[in-house]
């Protein structure tokens, strides 16, 4: 009898050649075996959309528990029905605590049954679908996507990160690890995105963190329904972010990508997100990502290769923020408004003269003429 078993059907497993020979033969080469839940098959946690070598299964679905970051086979049945079903996610707790506000709306995962997987087939399952119900991308960068999530376990939302690409230098790694590390400095800063847990997974580092459900306030400028920041908004962004920048350089950070796209909007106010190219004030690694940062934001200093006061560089960013806040436009990347810009000419515009005045103060094309965050918080957030 061949490898086919008693049941009949088609033997993939040994040669054609050998078929109806009596002796043991070896596998195939050109057939991978499929892995089996709980057997060590050499492969790291994950699935098929991540870059394992493992083959799916036939007729296999996405789960709906999986999203774009996809994660595991669903069996779709078949003709080799022997083998077992892929492991289902565990399922979402609802945390009656939470305000109504607050709660996630209903997902197919809060009716699963809470036995429903075995102890192996977890083991077998990436920590994303063990942890996180995926409720899809809510932002994309050049390095890194960002999905809204529930947490199976306390059924509250959160933002996880994962990087685009797989890291597999040792560089890159440490580089990537740069936003988990000053994130975790941070936590204790209540208008800083608070940072909860990391981990690598089949080269890709995932940042689990606060969800800011408002999303950034970019979408205020160029806003196809007009929609513009009033000046109470403008005032609290301001103080909630001087006070993000000023408890950073204090520890001894500088941001040195503050803008729009990084400052998220909460129920608490304003809060300063995405740390990844953050930098030490002083220090062997102080400019090994200053010139990354978006154009329209930058210092004139920073552009001229001098990074002695990164600090008063933050303060230029946001003050160009604020600016660009106001008028409800974006600002030059390029050209001679660019320019004038970082000579300290800054139009009125529509913008109020109080403010006005401060944006000038803050983009001083000198430094030291500019003042700190700490002197924006204790002079300047009464606009």
């Amino acid at each position: 009898m061949t490898q086919g078993g008693s049941h009949g059907g088609p033997d993939f497993i040994t040669p054609a050649d050998a078929q109806f020979d009596a002796s043991p033969c070896a596998l195939s080469p050109t057939r991978n075996k499929r892995p089996r839940f709980g057997l060590d098959v050499g492969l790291s946690q994950g699935t098929q959309e991540f870059g394992y070598a493992s083959q799916p299964l036939e007729n296999t679905q996405p789960s709906q528990s999986q999203g774009e970051f996809g994660n595991g086979f669903r069996s779709g049945g078949g003709a080799r029905s022997g083998l077992p079903r892929a492991a289902t996610s565990p399922p979402c707790a609802r945390n009656a605590f939470l305000p109504d506000r607050e709660q996630p709306a209903e997902h197919t995962a809060h009716g699963r049954r809470a036995n429903c997987t075995s102890a192996a087939q977890l083991a077998t399952m990436s920590r994303f679908r063990v942890d996180f119900v995926d409720l899809g991308c809510i932002a994309r960068g050049g390095f890194s996507k960002v999905h809204k999530v529930i947490g199976r376990l306390d059924g509250c939302q959160y933002a996880l990160k994962r990087t685009s690409e797989q890291l597999k230098n040792e560089r890159d790694r440490s580089e990537a690890l740069r936003e988990v590390h000053v994130m975790a400095s941070l936590v204790t800063c209540p208008q800083i995105v608070r940072y909860h847990s990391a981990w690598w997974e089949n080269d890709h580092l995932y940042i689990h963190m606060e969800l800011c459900e408002e999303g950034c306030a970019s979408r205020m400028v160029d806003s196809r329904d007009g929609e513009r920041m009033n000046d109470a908004q403008l005032a609290r962004c301001l103080r909630d972010i001087s006070t993000a920048l000023a408890f950073a350089h204090d520890r001894g950070l500088a941001h040195m990508d503050v803008k729009p796209d990084n400052i998220f909007i909460c129920k608490e106010g304003f809060k300063l997100g995405d740390w990844g190219r953050a930098t030490q004030l002083s220090g062997a690694r102080r400019s090994s990502a200053v010139d990354e940062g978006d154009a329209r934001y930058l210092p004139p200093e920073l552009l001229n290769d001098n990074f002695d006061n990164l600090d008063r560089s933050d303060v230029f960013s946001l003050g160009a923020s604020l600016y660009e806040l106001a008028i409800g436009t974006s600002l030059p990347s390029h050209g001679s408004d660019y320019q004038a810009l970082r000579q300290g000419v800054v139009p009125t515009g529509a913008v109020a003269a109080s403010l006005h005045a401060l944006c000038v103060a803050m983009m001083s094309p000198i430094p030291l003429d500019r003042p700190s965050a700490a002197d924006v918080l204790s002079k300047h957030c009464t606009l």
